[in-house]
This record gives structure tokens, sequence and C-alpha cells, in this order.
């Protein structure tokens, strides 16, 4: 009986030095993601879904095709986003952002960013502008220059070696996949 009890102490402190271990790992593996997350100073991605193709009616009447594509520059912890429709024809839409990081999740690759609509252009019979609405689920009032909204864009899948990243906006859930040049410095 008395081996037994002697025992005991030697049992509690295996399980005590078995979860400093655990704590030990997943504080190093924290570390280790967040410091990949962050090593790169200059991000550029350039986004492209023909799901998110719009079409647009010119001024003589025209249905004129197009895509919306999606530029991101990252910066540190400011961030440049813009949106622009690119059509066959001389219609010319954009939306550019400024971004601050707010809020890095590493196990989630997921960043909260604080955005500033900086600079707006659209036609007269936008298709950019409804699509941007729902895509940043904002109301026009929200999306002025000078107002501030925040967003969520978490990395699903990154391939540096294929020159790739797929982001995913919330709240919208929308799916961009975004290919890396091969000129953005390290």
């Amino acid at each position: 009986m008395a081996s037994a009890l002697s025992t005991q102490p030697q049992k509690v402190g295996r399980k005590i030095i078995f979860v400093i271990m655990v704590v030990g790992i997943v504080l190093l593996g924290t570390i280790f993601l967040k410091y990949f997350a962050e090593r790169k100073g200059v991000w550029e991605l350039d986004c492209q879904a023909n799901a998110y193709g719009i079409d647009m009616v010119n001024e003589i009447g025209n249905k004129a095709k197009g895509n919306v594509l999606l530029k991101l520059t990252v910066q540190d912890k400011q961030l440049m986003m813009t949106y622009y429709s690119a059509f066959d024809e001389h219609i010319r839409e954009y939306a550019i952002f400024n971004g601050e990081l707010k809020e890095l999740i590493v196990g989630a690759m997921t960043y909260e960013i604080d955005f500033m609509p900086k600079e707006m252009v659209f036609s007269e019979h936008s298709r950019l502008k409804p699509y941007l609405l729902s895509e940043l689920s904002k109301n026009e009032q929200e999306i002025v220059v000078g107002s501030r909204f925040t967003q969520a864009m978490r990395v699903l899948e990154m391939d540096s070696d294929l020159s790739y990243v797929i982001i995913k906006f919330s709240p919208s859930n929308n799916i961009w996949a975004c290919s890396i040049p091969t000129h953005a410095s390290e």
C-alpha cells in the first residue's frame, strides 16, 4: 500500500510535465505562425474571379461584358485594396480602399482590417457599385470617402511556390483566387 501511495506523486508529476510540454509546443507553434504571417514586408496580390463577371449597357445601348478584378497591396500593417471592372469597351469603374491591420488571428490566418474608402469612380449605370455593396455587406452611406468599416480577410490556402493564394472576405463569404506576382518584394 505504501508503494502505491509513493507512485501517486510520480504520476501527478508526469502529468504536469506533459501539460507543460503541450503548452510549450502550442506557444512555439503560435510564435512560428505569427512570424510566418508577418515575415514578408510587401505582398501584392492580383485577384480575378470570372464568377464575379458583370454585364453593363454602354452609352449607345450595347451590352458590354466584363469582370471584377481585385488588387491587394500589403506593406507592413497597411493595405490598399482596389476593385475595378475590366470591360472590352472604355467603361472604367474602380474603388480604392486604404486599410490598417487591426488584429491578426494567427491560428485561423484571419486578418481583421479597418478600411477607409479613398477614391471611387462609378459610371451612371454602375454594375460594380451594387456588387461592391454586396461584397462588403454595406449600404451606400457606409462606403463614402472618409467613412470607416471593418472586414475580415482569411487566407484559405497559399502556395508561394506556385504563386497563388485563396482568400475569403467576411461577412460576405466571397472567395477570391489571387496570383502573387513574381516582382513582389520580400
